[in-house]
């Protein structure tokens, strides 16, 4: 449609679709994903007819699907400004016809789908607030775009995320509102195909009955991947805030929204190619885009269901000897997203003999939570009846960090003697049943240092002395820095940390070894005088010892007489 030669997005949005790359992908498999704390409430996908979506902006103005018709067969795109938007027979630099992952897929989509309803979204959110004077927030205007991301959060991945940006926004503004999200999360349509069908297709006849989809209940080799997928939703709406979510292929899309219940409510499918309504499909994206600007939302409380006022990891490993308690559960948090995790020894380093678990509190200190790489950190507190041990949890994430852990354990049992002074203390090795992957706990000793020059004399001459114990104990740490360093609250003497790149049977050269040289520069220290110091201190104790045996030895030989 069009006014005497205006192109309005209707005409746009008619014209045929350039078809999609061709499939070259290796793998179909979508992996499990840890379910969030704060989703558990979230059991139910019910069917939602997105031509009914309204909401209400003043008396006389709805936006609901009939305001977006209005201004999508009145309005147009300024197609000067992003011209290869607005033109599916060219394809654009950097859009390949073929996929070889499904990475390559997100800017075809973002090209032939999602970036020209987001622009129009744009136009309709304008239009509500040029008729309504400003009853909406002018935080809502603004520039709609489409980015494409990769990597971007512990717990999966965001493929594509429209927002609003501000085009006249002031940098140095201190702009605390968070702009609208819609988010997308794309799969190739093999990884979501089981027996021919496509899992979306199966989410909405399953959506559609007149209970529902239980899906955490429900099994069945489509309903299994289609709740990783639904799990993996849920994380993204937890971790950004917002309550809709676009579950994609190559091929299909369903639009899924979280009902103020926590429910989810999905759409009816809809075809990219070939579709005989693709007129109507557009439209209704471009409401439900509008409708996630208009209705930014925090679906989910910060905090765990089911727990106190405060944030309670549940855990069962008293401060007390492994062999004699083990854990069971533990909740770890990961940026926004609190995780539960099933707990057990580590297999080859299991006790013989334990007693039952007991039930204890693990108290989240969640703003020390820090991501490392591929290995995650999270803080908390122990508590057994009055008694509290303050302690940390490292993750491995990936097959190297696995490795990693492994070693930096070995390294604790190797210094065994040294833990509670010079190391922290090893609380044990254990396995998350929930993804296999290994979970590393440890006394909580302080804070890291920033830099080195806030030490003493006295603690900078500890802290090589007791660089210099690990050396002997043939241990090399590889990375001694000021974030691996803390100072003991009930000694405030140094303790070092992390020793997951650590070196096992370090044949220590002394003065001429490469460590403990660089460190005593960094610590403005000279190492022959300290490694001087050092062996003095040793030779008493270890004559005091000596002496001690000696005369053990005479005493037995004396009773053997």
């Amino acid at each position: 449609m069009s006014r005497e030669g205006v192109r309005t997005y209707y005409h746009y949005f008619t014209q045929p679709r350039p078809r999609c790359p061709r499939d070259k992908c290796v793998g179909t498999s979508i992996s499990d994903h840890a379910e969030a704390e704060e989703g558990y409430t979230t059991t139910l996908v019910q069917f939602s007819d997105v031509s009914d979506l309204s909401h209400p902006i003043t008396v006389d103005v709805n936006l609901d699907l009939a305001f977006v018709a209005a201004v999508l067969s009145s309005t147009g795109p300024d197609i000067h400004a992003q011209p290869s938007l607005w033109d599916w027979r060219t394809w654009p630099v950097g859009i390949r016809r073929t996929a070889d992952g499904e990475p390559a897929y997100y800017p075809w989509l973002e090209w032939a789908v999602y970036g020209p309803a987001a622009h129009a979204a744009a136009a309709v959110v304008d239009e509500l607030i040029t008729r309504t004077g400003q009853v909406i927030s002018s935080s809502r205007t603004g520039r709609s775009c489409i980015r494409c991301v990769t990597a971007n959060h512990p717990r999966g991945v965001t493929d594509l995320i429209h927002e609003l940006e501000d085009e006249n926004e002031d940098p140095e503004a201190d702009n605390t509102e968070i702009p609208p999200f819609t988010l997308h999360e794309v799969k190739r349509a093999a990884v979501l195909s089981v027996d021919g069908v496509n899992v979306l297709e199966d989410l909405v006849v399953w959506a559609s009955k007149r209970q529902g989809f239980q899906f955490r209940t429900e099994s069945g080799q489509s309903q299994e991947k289609a709740r990783r997928l639904l799990i993996q939703a849920i994380d993204e709406l937890v971790y950004y805030d917002t309550t809709h979510i676009v579950l994609s292929t190559q091929h299909h899309y369903v639009l899924l929204q979280l009902s103020g219940t926590c429910q989810l409510r999905v759409s009816r499918l809809y075809q990219i190619n070939d579709s005989q309504s693709q007129l109507e499909d557009i439209t209704e994206l471009v409401l439900f885009y509008a409708h996630a600007i208009v209705n930014p939302g925090t679906p989910y409380s910060q905090r765990p269901t089911g727990t106190s006022t405060t944030l309670v990891y549940h855990v069962s490993i008293p401060p007390l000897p492994s062999p004699l308690f083990q854990p069971y559960e533990a909740l770890f948090r990961n940026g926004r997203l609190t995780h539960r995790a099933k707990l057990s020894p580590a297999k080859e380093f299991a006790p013989t003999f334990s007693f039952p678990a007991l039930p204890l509190r693990f108290h989240g200190d969640a703003n020390l939570d820090r991501p490392d790489t591929d290995i995650g950190i999270s803080f908390g507190r122990l508590v057994f009846w009055f008694l509290a041990f303050r302690v940390v949890a490292k993750t491995a994430r990936s097959p190297s960090a696995t490795q990693r852990l492994l070693r930096e354990f070995h390294v604790y049992k190797a210094l065994r003697i040294m833990q509670r002074g010079t190391i922290p203390t090893l609380i044990g090795l254990y396995t998350n049943t929930s993804n296999g992957s290994l979970v590393l706990i440890t006394s909580h000793v302080g804070a890291p240092l920033v830099t080195f020059s806030s030490l003493t004399l006295k603690q900078r001459r500890t802290l090589f002395s007791r660089l210099l114990g690990l050396h002997r104990a043939g241990i090399q740490h590889n990375d001694f820095e000021p974030r691996n360093i803390t100072i003991s609250s009930c000694s405030s003497s140094p303790v070092i940390l992390d020793f997951d790149n650590a070196t096992l049977y370090h044949d220590c050269q002394g003065e001429s070894c490469i460590e403990l040289l660089e460190a005593a520069r960094r610590l403005g220290l000279d190492p022959e005088e300290e490694l001087h110091r050092f062996t003095s201190r040793q030779c008493p104790l270890r004559l005091f010892l000596g002496a001690i045996v000696l005369f053990c030895l005479l005493g037995i030989v004396a009773e053997w007489l």
